[in-house]
């Protein structure tokens, strides 16, 4: 989403929508379908059964609340019309919807990973720490699923498919929702298109009416006191039920190092430290596929660990209980498995939900078919402060050595191949485009016009020598100078006269006092104003040209 969504809502079909919108819609499809029922009313016909709203009403009775309309996103066409198949969404299905923001899952990333456990017959895991319950008891007959409490279990919340919204969280959740239909009414935009400004006095009417069911007012019992109840009778039923059973180590798991042997030694170390609690810890007689362990991202996305990797962890450390009642053993292959992995991440691979994964996967079986789950494989050198240092003891790498290796001999192998096709694309690519250039223009360029390639080394970018003479002349040269002394150069500026020098001498200019006795070129054989006296007293024939040639420089 390029913005933040006021009051988001969610449809059945999984579109979300901001209220105001969603009821602009509804609000929409109601009018038209008033139109028509209004038309149809007046020429005393019945409605079709596939146009939206109750069948065979021919009255204009439709509101937003009871409407019933086509998903703009799941389909395209008349918004009265429903064809088989098609998705509806009505005010009353639409459920608010909280934004969770995850990490994005790729190659090189660190990501830290949280061990769940879950009983067969339950949807929700648990985290095996100290003070949850185990869910999913045969013991435990409850009239409601056994699922977390949104104020009760914040933290399990976060990995369950369903659970209940807690009375707090709910109440909180209106009045988010309130401020910001408030904020964005204030908003320019909204002001601005009064249809807009309608839609969010509509959305803000729906949710304080919300709020009004949810909330006791003094005169009416609201939904919060009837959630209450049921919350308090589902705790009387969950009272006899199994909490998670921790170990106690007398070691200092912080500053201890394990090597090779798994033996304990002073010094801080790397390596995973083990978790808390055990596998099918209350019931010993539980089979062991009646409850699963797995690691999934500790954002409650869909992303779990690899088979490998947790085929490393179960040899480093141990599923099951195996220490003897009251003993406190230091070895790592019979301590719990950790409580948190946090590792680097090698390759991520997607994998669409079937029946036959679900088959070799069945943690997975609460989750829903055609979801896509993620599982990565994790750097067991990405360690310590650097992430250079091993995770795993040298007994567990050296005994899963040879797959690691073959492991990233193939996705090295991978990365060249998919180096190479995507470089055989392009070129491909290239090759193509360049050949509909050619046909389309007559030229490989861009824009059809072909262009000529430019040499450096052309004589035409080479400097040209000054000799020393030239040098020494130049700088004997002064800026500055006088009008006789471009009288002497013949009109010529000194700055000029030394590339004129080697030219050919040219006719001389016949302006000034001293030159009326200098040849004259054929251009300028004019006489001068004493010239032209002199000629009109002796030639009266031309007394009319040069009378008005005088009274011109009179």
């Amino acid at each position: 989403l390029d913005e933040d969504m006021t009051a988001p809502y969610i449809a059945p079909c999984g579109h979300s929508f901001c209220l105001p919108c969603v009821l602009g819609y509804l609000n929409a499809v109601a009018k038209d379908l008033n139109a028509e029922a209004e038309r149809l009313h007046k020429s005393k016909q019945t409605k079709p059964s596939g146009v939206v709203g109750n069948a065979g009403c021919t009255v204009p009775s439709a509101t937003v609340t009871c409407v019933r309309a086509r998903c703009p996103m799941c389909s395209s066409g008349s918004s009265m019309e429903l064809n088989a198949g098609e998705a509806m969404i009505t005010y009353k299905d639409l459920r608010p919807l909280v934004f969770v923001p995850v990490m994005k899952v790729s190659t090189t990333t660190k990501m830290n990973f949280v061990k769940l456990h879950r009983s067969k017959g339950c949807s929700s895991p648990y985290l095996p720490l100290e003070g949850h319950r185990l869910r999913g008891s045969q013991s435990i007959q409850c009239q409601l699923p056994d699922l977390p409490d949104g104020d009760d279990d914040p933290e399990e919340v976060t990995y369950a498919r369903h659970y209940f919204v807690g009375l707090e969280e709910f109440t909180s959740l209106l009045q988010r929702q309130i401020r910001e239909l408030n904020d964005y009414r204030n908003q320019p935009v909204c002001k601005m298109d009064p249809r807009e400004e309608w839609n969010v006095s509509m959305a803000f009417e729906a949710v304080q009416a919300s709020q009004r069911r949810w909330l006791d007012n003094g005169v009416v019992e609201g939904f919060i006191s009837v959630e209450m109840s049921s919350k308090l009778e589902q705790q009387q039923y969950l009272q006899n039920s199994s909490f998670v059973q921790t170990i106690a180590i007398a070691e200092n798991q912080n500053e201890s190092h394990v090597d090779t042997n798994g033996t304990s030694k002073g010094k801080k170390s790397s390596l995973l430290h083990h978790g808390a609690s055990y596998l099918s810890q209350c019931e010993p007689t539980r089979n062991e596929t009646d409850e699963y362990a797995y690691y999934q991202s500790c954002d409650g996305q869909l992303c779990f660990v690899s088979g490998i990797d947790v085929a490393c962890l179960m040899h480093e450390f141990s599923l099951h209980n195996v220490l003897d009642d009251g003993t406190k053993n230091c070895d790592r292959s019979k301590m719990p498995l950790p409580d948190e992995v946090l590792a680097t991440v090698l390759t991520t691979e997607d994998e669409v939900l079937t029946h036959s994964l679900m088959k070799r996967k069945p943690f997975l079986s609460h989750y829903p078919l055609g979801c896509t789950v993620t599982f990565v494989e994790l750097d067991w050198y990405s360690g310590g402060e650097d992430g250079n240092k091993p995770l795993l003891s040298q007994r567990t790498l050296k005994r899963f050595r040879e797959e690691l290796h073959h492991r990233k001999t193939e996705r090295i192998r991978l990365a060249k191949k998919e180096e190479k096709a995507d470089k055989t694309a392009r070129a491909k690519a290239d090759k193509i485009e360049r050949q509909r250039r050619i046909d389309l223009y007559g030229t490989d360029s861009m824009d059809g016009v072909e262009r000529q390639t430019i040499d450096p080394d052309d004589e035409f970018f080479r400097a040209l020598a000054v000799s020393a003479s030239e040098a020494e002349e130049d700088a004997n040269r002064t800026s500055t100078f006088s009008f006789n002394q471009v009288c002497a150069e013949n009109g010529v500026f000194p700055s000029l006269s030394s590339t004129l020098a080697s030219s050919p001498p040219k006719a001389q200019s016949s302006w000034g006092r001293n030159n009326h006795q200098s040849p004259k070129s054929p251009k300028d054989n004019f006489p001068s104003l004493s010239e032209s006296i002199s000629l009109n007293k002796k030639s009266p024939s031309s007394a009319g040209k040069v009378g008005t040639s005088r009274r011109g420089v009179n």
